[in-house]
């Protein structure tokens, strides 16, 4: 004997259109998704600027090389102890 939800579950579903920036619609997320983007291009400039301040006044490229290795080195070194602790601590006790 067969439920009205076995039944459902078996035909299949038609397809839905796909609509990538329809959470654009919602104002809130639309703010934090501009703020987000001028923050990271702001983030960008800033990491070009500096390398080329590293690179202008020496003329070398390993002042830059090491620029950029100073500037990762902590979020390399601190994402990854993060990353394991948030892997082994609980977060609900």
């Amino acid at each position: 004997m067969s439920s009205p939800q076995d039944k459902d579950l078996s035909e299949p579903q038609p397809a839905r259109a796909i609509r990538p920036w329809s959470s654009l619609l919602i104002r809130d997320y639309r703010l934090i998704f501009i703020t987000i983007f001028c923050a990271n291009t702001a983030n960008h400039m800033r990491n070009v600027a500096s390398l080329y301040q590293g690179v202008s006044p020496f003329g070398v490229f390993r002042a830059a090389r090491l620029a950029g290795f100073f500037q990762a080195f902590p979020f390399i070194i601190f994402g990854l102890f993060g990353g394991v602790l948030a892997d082994t601590l609980n977060r609900k006790s």
